[in-house]
């Protein structure tokens, strides 16, 4: 029943209990991707289910309640892993989730409260179950709550170790419904059994609270001494002040890296042999094609993305031949460019600005004119912040003999890409994008229909670094940094710690709040009709005055957005939010644009 899911390699370390409910759920969500089956349908089932078995503890049905809670933890894994399927995951479903969680929790222990008080009504039991409940509470904040970013803390190494091994402990245990139910049903809702659970329950809230509470305050003590730092370096006239090197871009392409990646590049050069960069690249040739989700090759090369893009196109193209182009203004100009430096052909389908590529439009140019060489994608578009429905966009080409590919220069790790399952043949992208590594490095993913193209084949220019052979054939004329290839080593290793749908629907969440905050704190309008993790843009009001709302946005909070023109030269505000950023990085930065969106205006 389960053996493609089985075979599928699952790149998200899931813990213990989780495992099987999350394999049958792999094998259901492509079965009612097309149905009319809702996720948050599905999130208020598991919720009623988990009640009904709360109903059923204390009126003696123990067998229906081993039946009701499993079900409801398989309807909990199905519910996200098809809204992300859909490409449609959203804070609304988030926070029913969470309220989900909240009433099932609470009324498996006010059964097991409920049939204690049935079987030994005594007045101190009374007070067991409201120390139990308040204690269960107290959990659930307490789980909810643990910020990512504490674990980059290293003010506090025995804290953080108290704190690492106690998460690790939870996931054990996770989800807490299970093991609670188990207990009840075996030894049954005595008032020993709930002593233990409160005991547990407090002593791990805790072990979880007390050591996060302080990691998270070194972290707030770290960002007001930077702050105070910034205030006392003087400007002085030819030397850049320190704090303007420490300023908080918010710009499309410049990811915030995480602390670790920054603590490994301060260090000193490490040589391209060294057998620590050997390993990291050898790790990086299983990694990274997991997170591209193909079963070809990805190539780090050590350029920018404009030469990637014509190593791509060299190793496919022949002189005279022809590529369509599809996307957005700005990639579609790059792509452009390239092909006819090479001496060759494009046909351009440009994107409209925030409404994104008319797939009728592009399956109707395909069929009418001969079959391109190759049809080139643009994920997510810079210029207006709009997601390609790439999926969409194939299937209005399929059939074509034409290779397929995709940039995803900024989607990498923030927008979903299956290269395989999609029909993908070749996607680019770089270190500055949602991988969260170093800049400098570019990466391109070569399916299993690239890889046997390039075999047949021949370059339309060989033998320089470009030629993508070389890199595949092991002997690359030049190495990548070793810096830049051990921080893409390290931060892909983190992106398969925390598990890849994990990270895309952590990164969604933050688009969409950065978005509702902007249209709701600012009163900005978003550009895009359906916009991307990546990045976001918005029309600026023509009472605001750019110059000041640039240099108010610096003075209050040291913060950079990037600006552009869009139709008819109205000027818009873009934004990039990939990398290690938290809901308060985000309430602080739209905060601060709708103070200088007024403090700006005419």
């Amino acid at each position: 029943m389960f053996s493609k899911a089985l075979s599928r390699r699952n790149t998200r370390p899931y813990p213990p209990l989780y495992t099987p409910f999350k394999m049958a759920s792999s094998w259901l969500v492509p079965r009612l991707r097309d149905s009319r089956v809702s996720s948050n349908a599905l999130t208020v089932t598991w919720a009623v289910l988990l009640v009904a078995a709360a109903f059923a503890i204390p009126t003696g049905h123990r067998i229906l309640a081993v039946v009701l809670v499993p079900a409801a933890v398989l309807l909990d894994c199905v519910d996200g892993d098809l809204a992300r399927s859909r490409e449609r995951p959203s804070v609304s479903g988030t926070l029913l989730e969470q309220l989900a969680h909240w009433i099932g929790n609470m009324s498996l222990i006010a059964s097991a409260g409920a049939a204690l008080l049935l079987s030994a009504p005594q007045s101190w039991h009374i007070l067991l179950i409201s120390v139990l409940v308040v204690v269960q509470a107290v959990y659930i904040v307490v789980v909810r709550q643990i910020r990512p970013d504490a674990v980059n803390v290293s003010e506090h190494p025995r804290l953080l170790r108290v704190f690492t091994l106690a998460v690790r402990a939870l996931r054990l245990v996770s989800p807490i419904e299970l093991p609670i139910v188990a207990a009840l049903i075996v030894f049954g809702p005595s008032w020993v059994v709930l002593l233990t659970l409160a005991a547990l329950l407090t002593v791990a809230s805790a072990l979880i609270f007390v050591p996060h509470f302080f990691l998270i305050r070194a972290i707030d003590r770290r960002r007001w001494e930077e702050g105070k730092e910034r205030e006392l370096v003087p400007e002085r006239a030819g030397v850049t002040p320190r704090w303007l090197l420490a300023a908080d871009w918010w710009v499309p392409g410049v990811p915030r890296l995480p602390r670790e990646l920054l603590t490994l590049l301060s260090g000193q050069p490490v040589a391209a042999q060294a057998p620590l960069v050997k390993a990291a690249r050898q790790d990086l040739a299983t990694i990274l094609p997991e997170l591209f989700r193909t079963t070809g090759r990805v190539l780090p090369l050590a350029c920018p993305e404009e030469p990637a893009l014509e190593a791509v196109v060299t190793a496919v193209g022949r002189p005279g031949c022809r590529f369509l182009i599809a996307g957005g203004r700005v990639s579609a100009f790059r792509w452009r460019r390239v092909i006819q430096r090479l001496g060759m052909d494009a046909t351009v389908l440009e994107a409209a600005f925030g409404t994104g590529l008319d797939t009728a439009l592009l399956a109707e140019k395909a069929a009418k004119e001969p079959p391109p060489r190759a049809v080139l994608f643009t994920m997510a578009n810079v210029e207006d912040g709009t997601l390609t429905d790439l999926p969409a966009a194939l299937r209005a080409v399929q059939g074509l003999p034409s290779l397929i590919i995709a940039d995803a220069t900024l989607s990498f790790c923030a927008d979903a890409l299956h290269m395989d399952e999609w029909g993908v043949d070749i996607a680019i992208s770089s270190s500055a994008s949602g991988v969260m590594a170093p800049p400098g490095l570019s990466l391109v993913a070569l399916g299993p229909r690239a890889l046997a193209a390039l075999e047949a084949g021949e370059a339309a220019r060989g033998g320089g670094y470009l030629d993508l052979r070389a890199h595949l054939d092991g002997r690359p004329l030049a190495l990548p940094p070793a810096a830049t290839l051990l921080g893409l080593h390290q931060s892909a290793r983190m992106i398969q710690d925390a598990g890849l749908d994990a990270v895309l629907a952590q990164q969604w969440e933050f688009a969409q709040r950065f978005r509702h905050r902007c249209a709701q704190e600012a009163g900005l309008t978003p550009t895009a009709d359906f916009g991307s993790a990546a990045c976001s843009a918005f029309y600026l009001p023509a009472s605001v005055r750019l110059p000041q709302l640039q240099e108010s946005l610096f003075a209050l909070d040291r913060i950079v957005f990037a600006y552009s023109r869009g139709p008819g030269g109205t000027p818009t505000l873009n934004a990039g939010h990939c990398g290690q950023r938290g809901i308060q990085d985000i309430d602080r930065v739209t905060t601060a644009l709708a103070d200088a969106l007024r403090m700006s205006s005419v």
